[in-house]
């Protein structure tokens, strides 16, 4: 890019024109700051001094045949390895895209992607890939996305992805993820411990692509995955323990499956949800024919010993609930529990108003009450005078005459007491007074007489 520049502006100083152009079949777009090279038209090697500007983003299209790696005919790729990074534009990934032509084969080798090492994303589109050797991706060293769109895969190798780090790179949009999309996957399936490799990789896509088998320690090694989606393949069940391995896992998408259903291999379901990892699409089943298109939970209600919600605590079932022997305790016991409360806090006022009492009556400032015999009723509480206090008795007149005051003393004692009796109690006090004074007069009266 930069001799590119350099060029133009000797040609607007000088005033010459100078003819020069980038590599055969290949054309620059500014906007995408990419180039396009036609298989149908180039010369192998690509060589990077023959490019006027840094290929950032190159696509190679209507590819139908080997993508070499060494003479006579490659390698494909020359002099990339001295490619300037610090000329690219942050907004785009550096990219290589491979477009295969229509029915068109590609076949790569181990070396095919020499002098690569600064591409972060490699896709494939519509290519039927007859082989994925070992190691094919290696001299790649670090990607950010892989990617196979329409097509198909052959001849995957046991350790393809040996020496290339998958994983969520810093650019414009961090994927760390190897997909396979619409691309039929020949095989049935990945080689068992294919992804071994790839311990850093986040998202694993494998949808339409005719995937029958998974191995049930696929992601033995893989613990960094938070997406699996497996849409629209032919398996029909998982095996237990699929997703065990994956601590870091969250979603889990598998629509348009056509699912076995046993109670055997609806494990997934409640696995994952004990497990916060969000299952994308319905769960149909395809078998047993009564249960040909209803939900695999439907089957697993009606046909799957359910699980004790208690496990092995001792208790009663209510639902999907379990309500151990302690619950049943706690609960009976709580209405007695209030019951002794409020039995607690009544004797707590009683008692508090009894302290009162006695804290009263010894302060003296406690009103006393007595008993009175009121007319035509039982005994009554009345209010005495004053405790302590001493009723004085009232004053008779003299008599100094030969004793005789002993005698009549007793005397009028004698009638005080007959006459008192017969005085009908009141509750006025004045009433009672009065009552007295008249009793009094009565007596002295007699007293005279006599």
């Amino acid at each position: 890019m930069v001799l590119g520049k350099f060029l133009q502006c000797l040609m607007l100083l000088t005033g010459y024109t100078l003819v020069f152009g980038d590599p055969q079949a290949c054309t620059y777009t500014e906007s995408t700051n990419s180039y396009e090279c036609n298989a149908h038209n180039w010369a192998l090697p690509l060589q990077l001094a023959q490019f006027n500007y840094t290929p950032q983003v190159l696509s190679l299209v209507q590819v139908n045949g080997e993508l070499p790696s060494s003479a006579p005919s490659g390698p494909t790729f020359d002099g990339f390895d001295g490619i300037d990074n610090s000329t690219f534009d942050p907004n785009y990934v550096p990219s290589l895209h491979i477009r295969c032509a229509a029915t068109g084969q590609l076949i790569l080798t181990s070396g095919s992607f020499a002098n690569m090492s600064h591409v972060q994303e490699l896709r494939f589109f519509d290519c039927a890939v007859l082989n994925l050797p070992d190691a094919v991706f290696s001299e790649l060293i670090e990607l950010n996305y892989l990617s196979f769109d329409g097509g198909s895969v052959s001849n995957i190798g046991f350790d393809v992805f040996s020496g290339v780090n998958i994983y969520p790179m810093a650019v414009p949009n961090p994927l760390g993820a190897l997909a396979f999309r619409n691309a039929q996957i020949t095989s049935s399936g990945l080689p068992n411990g294919a992804l071994y490799n790839l311990v850093n990789f986040t998202k694993l896509i494998i949808q339409n692509s005719a995937l029958r088998v998974l191995q049930p320690d696929m992601f033995k090694k893989s613990t960094k995955l938070t997406h699996i989606l497996l849409d629209s393949n032919p398996f029909t069940k998982i095996t237990d323990g699929l997703f065990s391995d994956l601590q870091a896992l969250t979603v889990v998408s598998m629509r348009d499956i056509s699912w076995d259903c046993t109670c055997p291999q609806m494990w997934f379901e409640d696995y994952l949800t004990a497990n916060n990892i969000s299952l994308l699409g319905d769960i149909v089943c395809n078998s047993p024919t009564d249960y040909q298109n209803k939900r695999a939970k439907q089957y697993d209600l009606d046909t799957c010993p359910q699980p004790d919600a208690c496990g092995d605590l001792p208790g009663i079932v209510v639902g999907s609930f379990c309500l151990t022997y302690w619950d049943i305790v706690a609960y009976s016991l709580h209405p007695f529990a209030v019951i002794m409360a409020a039995v607690a806090l009544g004797l707590s006022i009683y008692t508090r108003r009894q302290l009162d009492f006695v804290k009263e009556d010894r302060q003296g400032t406690r009103p006393q009450f007595g008993l009175r015999q009121a007319s035509g009723s039982g005994w009554k509480g009345v209010v005495s005078e004053k405790p302590g206090a001493k009723s004085k008795p009232r004053a008779g007149p003299k008599d100094s005459s030969n004793g005789r005051d002993d005698v009549k003393s007793t005397k009028n004692s004698e009638k005080q007491s007959d006459m008192g009796d017969s005085v009908k109690e009141t509750n006025n006090n004045d009433d009672v007074t009065k009552i007295n004074n008249d009793t009094s007069d009565v007596i002295h009266k007699a007293d005279v007489q006599l």
